[in-house]
């Protein structure tokens, strides 16, 4: 996802001893499980885990299916998820209230609550918050996917598929904490010292001549 130099840049930008860190990047980290493990499977499989005829139908599914997110790219999400552990746990200067990575281009919006493996001592509350305010709108055979890729229905079948083609397990866990939102929509995070607060508002389409915010959920981050 990003190139060596880049890398070194991320790494000494990503620091402690501040209240919040964010870090801003358009595809997001972390999708629903269920996309996670079907990308980090079609990875494995356009590199020739199962042979060249299965690379080059995996080639194909993911360009039509635009699989190209951090999970596609497993060295990267493992250097990514590595990095906020470090520095959630203190590791890199004091650790902040929360880490958030902020993403958008996946024309939904939600929030994703991370969890570390319990030894590893990160003390900062860890998120990925998703918002596409100028986004294309899904249709609903879209949406049903999007909604049906983070259920338990589709993890299962995912996690079958990337461990039957030797990916291993990654070492974050996350969960939505809202159902994704597929409106117009903006979000917005108030920070006031180490407090900090998502908001998703929306339109309707009933206000079109006067449209104003509705709140779709609000989160306390720390």
């Amino acid at each position: 996802m990003v190139d060596e130099e880049e890398w070194a840049w991320v790494q000494d930008a990503a620091t402690g001893d501040f209240d919040h860190l964010m870090i801003a990047t358009s595809l997001p980290l972390l999708m629903a499980p269920g996309m996670h493990h079907m990308e980090a499977w079609s990875e494995a499989v356009c590199d020739g885990v199962w042979g060249g005829a299965a690379a080059k139908a995996g080639e194909w599914l993911r360009q039509q299916w635009d699989l190209e997110h951090w999970a596609a790219f497993g060295d990267s999400f493992a250097r990514m998820a590595g990095l906020l552990a470090e520095v959630g746990a203190g590791e890199r200067g004091r650790a902040p209230a929360s880490v958030t990575v902020l993403s958008g281009d996946v024309h939904h919006a939600y929030l994703a609550e991370v969890a570390f493996r319990r030894g590893r001592g990160v003390e900062s509350a860890v998120y990925q918050a998703v918002c596409s305010p100028v986004r294309n709108p899904l249709s609903t055979a879209e949406r049903t996917f999007m909604r049906f890729a983070g259920s338990r229905w589709s993890l299962a079948l995912t996690r079958t598929l990337s461990r039957a083609a030797g990916v291993p397990e990654p070492d974050v866990r996350w969960r939505f904490a809202e159902d994704p939102t597929f409106d117009n929509q903006v979000a917005t995070i108030d920070i006031e010292g180490r407090r900090a607060e998502l908001r998703i508002e929306k339109t309707v389409p009933e206000e079109a001549e006067a449209p104003e915010l509705h709140v779709a959920f609000k989160r306390r981050l720390a």
